[in-house]
């Protein structure tokens, strides 16, 4: 009788091999996932800061028109809120000949002589009111920009989130937004801009 050949080569893979392929393809996908999840977060937080800082930009972009139209007499800036400034506005007239009628357009887009235009944040939105001769409220708010922050301090003294500072005929307005995530991640945008009134 013939004894079986056990120095013969057999085909397929032993158990210690197969466990060794599975390990190392296991690490890999692990190694995949791991990059995959960074590139997300990673464009996660440009999509959002891109947004942030359009959002603000069209906000500064909004307030600069205004402002720039309306000599520094007939601007008033509210610093009582610990939190935002606002500010009060009338520009002149496009149509009069004299310089001494002013006031601020309704919702119509209809120039409305003694009307003003205030900024403020209600909530956490930067809003735009119109307000008659006797500068009580006129039709809705405007919208401008949502998520304003509150005070924080950023290492160097407490910053507002909406904040206005005239220096001589400029003036200097600072907005911040933030925006918290569902897992609890906080980004905070801001933007600077100085504009020159006349006096």
């Amino acid at each position: 009788m013939r004894q079986p050949d056990f120095t013969a080569k057999t085909s397929g893979f032993t158990i210690i091999e197969l466990v060794i392929a599975v390990a190392v393809f296991a690490l890999i996908l692990v190694g995949v996932g791991t990059l995959f999840q960074g590139t997300s977060e990673a464009t996660d937080y440009l999509t959002r800061s891109t947004e942030m800082d359009r959002s603000i930009q069209q906000a500064l972009h909004e307030m600069t028109q205004d402002l720039k139209s309306a000599p520094m007499s007939m601007t008033t800036i509210d610093s009582t809120d610990p939190d935002h400034d606002s500010v009060v506005v009338q520009i002149p007239n496009p149509d009069a000949l004299d310089v001494s009628d002013w006031g601020y357009y309704d919702e119509f887009n209809v120039f409305r002589t003694d009307w003003a235009c205030q900024y403020l944040v209600d909530g956490s939105d930067l809003v735009r009111r119109r307000l008659d001769g006797s500068f009580g409220a006129v039709g809705p708010d405007q919208l401008i920009c949502s998520g304003v922050d509150t005070t924080f301090d950023s290492g160097s003294g407490p910053e507002r989130g909406f904040e206005i500072a005239p220096v001589g005929s400029l003036l200097n307005f600072s907005l911040r937004i933030v925006e918290t995530t569902s897992d609890g991640t906080v980004y905070r945008r801001s933007a600077i801009t100085t504009i020159l009134q006349e006096q």
